[in-house]
This record gives C-alpha cells, structure tokens and sequence, in this order.
C-alpha cells in the first residue's frame, strides 16, 4: 500500500476514534440526557471506519450516511461484514438530528448502538494492515 492511501485511512480512523471517544466520554455521566447525541456519534464512527475499509479496497463510495448500503459494500471485498445489523443506526445522521425528527432511545438501544461501533472497529482494524 502507498504512503498517501495509507495515510487516507489513518485519517479516517482517527476520525472514526473520535467521534467513538465522545461516545464513551457522554456514556460516563448521564446518557439518557443525551441518548440523541450518543446514537449520532455511533452512526458517524460506524461510518467512518466502514469508509476506512472501502478505500483500502479502492471503492469510490457516494457521499452517503447509509451504514447497511456502506455494510453490504464492505460485504462484497469481506463476508465478515455481512453479521453487522446496524438497526436504525442510519437515522441518527440525519433523520434525528432535527427536532421534527426527534427520537430518543432507551439505554438498551444505546448500549447496542455502542456494542455495534466497537465490533466495527474490531472488525475494520483487524483488515486494515497499515506498514
């Protein structure tokens, strides 16, 4: 792998880890208060490290927030990926951002969601061989 794709994926990693970091520093205090939040910060690491896997395959994705579409991408370059459920994860980028669209999910849900982001990322990160 060349140093420039490389260092492509490393930065959508990093930005896969951050917005997991946050998820863990909400999940600390009151995550009821900011389940939305939480949900919108799973979404968007599940994508980021779904993204970091199709560009190790060369795949030109669209712009686009729909984990199971990115999922079955990843599916078609790994089969492991095709035993992810991401559920209404997909919503949060967008759908529950706004207040017509206001859902706010129980702490069941958000530890699935939570669930969900680190078997990603163990998922991701044990196909990812960076030199």
């Amino acid at each position: 792998m060349n140093e420039e794709k490389a260092n492509y994926i490393a930065q959508w990693i990093a930005k896969a880890n951050q917005d997991c970091l946050a998820v863990e520093i909400l999940l600390k205090d009151d995550p009821l208060s900011v389940a939305g939040v939480i949900g919108f910060h799973c979404q968007q690491s599940i994508e980021k490290f779904l993204k970091a896997f199709l560009v190790l395959n060369d795949f030109d994705f669209s712009r686009t927030h729909n984990l199971e579409e990115l999922k079955d991408k990843c599916s078609e370059y790994d089969s492991d990926f095709l035993v992810l459920n991401y559920l209404d994860l997909t919503d949060y980028a967008v759908n529950f951002r706004y207040p017509d669209g206001e859902y706010i999910p129980e702490m069941k849900e958000i530890e699935t969601y939570y669930y969900l982001v680190q078997k990603t990322k163990e998922l991701v990160l044990s196909k990812i061989k960076i030199d």
